[in-house]
């Protein structure tokens, strides 16, 4: 899959690096205020996050998504969703995503990768937006799939709850954040030792979660074509 999509090798960091729109978290903020007291809360009740299992990572990962949407709603008055195990059929390929945030059409896929092998994640995420684009496709009205300056484009996340990495899908090609580290360190020691650290590294991956789904919402709404922010 990532040699389909031109990247040079089988390394994530050759795929073309882009650098995420980042929307500023306020401190005061009540979905990410309640987002850490929930992450806090769950440490405190988990034995220990190493090799920590796929269904404790999601719980993690879920009080992020959550707090993500509902800032993103805020900001943009605009109805987003989430789905968890959404079915995502292509024309070459079907499979299940862990999570897809959606509005109009699908705005962003979430892959949960594996914590020692992020590549599996990649390629999996990448068939997933894949099979979304082509989705979104149809959807489309006659004079969008006709004109010729319409340019589509999705973004997805491949994560383990403590690594964040970003994608943008396009038909010409793949970029992402793999060459810069979005990490949380979600550990007890994390909350006893330095709780700014870790509030200061969950508001930057939500930050730019809302900042990704503010421009996907708005090339949904906006009556003129839009490009991707590479």
């Amino acid at each position: 899959m990532l040699r389909r999509n031109k990247v040079n090798g089988e390394d994530i960091t050759n795929i073309k690096q882009f650098t995420p729109v980042y929307e500023e978290i306020s401190d005061e903020d009540k979905a990410f205020d309640h987002c850490m007291e929930d992450i806090i809360l769950k440490l405190s009740n988990v034995e220990t996050m190493t090799d920590a299992n796929e269904a404790t990572r999601c719980e993690f990962i879920s009080a992020i998504l959550h707090a993500s949407i509902a800032i993103a709603k805020k900001l943009t008055s605009q109805d987003i969703f989430i789905v968890l195990q959404k079915d995502i059929s292509g024309e070459d390929a079907t499979g299940r995503v862990d999570y897809a945030i959606k509005s109009l059409e699908e705005l962003l896929c979430i892959t949960e990768g594996k914590p020692r092998n992020i590549k599996i994640g990649y390629a999996q995420n990448l068939a997933q937006l894949e099979s979304a684009f082509q989705t979104n496709k149809k959807k489309r009205t006659a004079d969008q799939a006709f004109n010729e300056d319409y340019f589509d484009y999705l973004y997805g996340i491949v994560t383990t709850g403590t690594e964040w990495h970003f994608i943008i899908y396009t038909p010409d090609g793949i970029y992402s954040t793999s060459g810069s580290e979005y990490q949380i360190n979600l550990t007890k020691s994390a909350v006893k030792d330095n709780p700014e650290l870790l509030r200061s590294n969950v508001k930057r991956v939500i930050g730019i979660i809302v900042g990704l789904l503010k421009d996907r919402v708005s090339v949904d709404s906006s009556p003129t074509s839009k490009r991707a922010r590479i």
